[in-house]
């Protein structure tokens, strides 16, 4: 009989410290749902030590794997680190975290047994709940994501964010991405990745877009993205839906949405609209948005090497 060994991964790079409390206090709740949680702390000497207190005072340090680094790898080579290290110490899961997600007792065990009974080889995540701190009196319960979707601009989304929570517990939709915030990842489902496209996230992408890449790109290769709706998953999002105003989110946007349309090709979803919202996002950040512009060069500075090392692009 197969072990079930799930691990967790999770990159920091300058964290909010109290944010990244709350969170680990949450993560302690469900310590015996997992073996490691594998840290990689980007930043100073300092910071490494405030984590490795934290860490020490709510889950533990023995259910802990913390790396150090002093540049900033980003989300997506940074999880891409962690993945291979879990998966080297023998995990038959992995679950790729942001440090603002918070997770209730029994929740991830549960979702595991859904997946086992699934029975797929396929990306999987859960219906995510919007979490606000400090809890508005009288709230309703909403999705903060419910999977990603595309539209025919090419612009991508949560499902029925801000929409009042319902759910079909267990129930199992296929969608077209799903939110790298929280996501469940199998062992042969990484190595094939891996082993058709060459990584798992796309390390061309600091960070910002990197999760609806990788739905498009493991689709093309036969691997499906599952969400499972499920209550105990809640994430504490900064940023939500469109909205703009921050600038290194918004460069990395512009910056990625070029990318993806290099990378995937004929494959990035969307019709000719999508060709009219690249124009209108060129001229945007020229005359309204001039913060971007440095990610719209950077793009057209990775072009050439973006479009000759994509796997997708070879695909007939």
């Amino acid at each position: 009989m197969l072990i079930m060994i799930l691990d967790i991964s999770l990159v920091l790079y300058r964290p909010n410290i109290d944010e990244f409390t709350r969170t680990a206090k949450s993560l302690s709740c469900v310590r015996d749902e997992f073996r490691f949680i594998h840290v990689l702390v980007s930043g100073s000497v300092y910071l490494h030590e405030r984590i490795n207190e934290i860490l020490k005072l709510t889950v533990g340090l023995d259910k802990c794997k913390i790396y150090i680094r002093f540049d900033n790898l980003g989300f997506a080579s940074g999880h891409n680190f962690l993945l291979d290290k879990s998966f080297a110490l023998g995990s038959n899961y992995c679950v790729v975290l942001n440090p603002d997600i918070r997770v209730k007792s029994g929740v991830i065990s549960d979702f595991v047994r859904i997946i086992e009974a699934c029975g797929d080889n396929s990306l999987f995540g859960p219906s995510l709940e919007r979490v606000d701190e400090p809890p508005a009196d009288g709230a309703s319960r909403v999705f903060d994501s419910n999977g990603i979707e595309w539209e025919n601009s090419a612009r991508h989304f949560d499902r029925d964010m801000g929409n009042l929570w319902k759910i079909d517990y267990g129930r199992i939709f296929t969608v077209q991405g799903l939110t790298g915030a929280c996501l469940f990842v199998k062992r042969c489902v990484f190595f094939d990745l891996v082993k058709n496209t060459g990584y798992f996230f796309d390390d061309t992408f600091l960070a910002y877009r990197e999760d609806a890449e990788l739905g498009i790109r493991a689709g093309v290769f036969g691997i499906s993205s599952k969400l499972i709706q499920i209550d105990g998953f809640g994430h504490v999002r900064s940023v939500r839906g469109y909205e703009r105003g921050r600038s290194l989110p918004d460069l990395l946007g512009v910056r990625n949405r070029f990318l993806i349309m290099i990378r995937l090709g004929k494959f990035r979803p969307g019709n000719f609209l999508s060709f009219i919202r690249d124009a209108a996002v060129f001229f945007g950040v020229f005359f309204v948005e001039k913060s971007s512009i440095g990610g719209l060069f950077s793009a057209y500075r990775m072009r050439r090497y973006v479009k000759y090392t994509s796997a997708v692009r070879k695909v007939k």
